[in-house]
């Protein structure tokens, strides 16, 4: 739409590429090592928690941005520690204050939490 609605962004045209991972970090790896080739990369996003992961000292190295949408390490929610990662809505951190603070509000107040347990699953595979 924005190439052919506007001509692109300030004149460029918009392009992309895709490559079939299988939500495997050794395809994802390989995926991006085949595709920062390409003249001009904005950004790169795997859409996988694995993926991205493995590709944090690469993509630091290559200065190429990583966009994490949804999912990612809590660290990079402050750029001074992963300056080439973006993580767009949610974290770990943000997930999980966002699960706390809901359950408070239906027990009548985060006071209300004193004493209970609450558990996050964390599931530590790439799927």
């Amino acid at each position: 739409l924005i190439n052919i609605r506007d001509g692109g962004v300030n004149g460029v045209k918009l392009t992309w590429d895709e490559c079939e991972t299988q939500y495997e970090v050794e395809r994802g790896v390989e995926c991006y090592e085949r595709q920062k080739s390409h003249a001009g990369a904005a950004a790169w996003n795997p859409l996988s928690v694995g993926i991205a992961y493995a590709m944090i000292d690469r993509i630091t190295s290559d200065k190429v941005p990583l966009i994490t949408v949804n999912h990612g390490r809590t660290d990079s929610t402050d750029g001074r520690v992963f300056p080439y990662v973006f993580p767009l809505l949610l974290n770990p951190y943000s997930e999980t204050s966002g699960i706390v603070n809901y359950i408070a509000a239906k027990e009548g107040g985060i006071d209300k939490l004193k004493g209970k347990k609450i558990v996050v699953l964390y599931h530590g595979s790439p799927y």
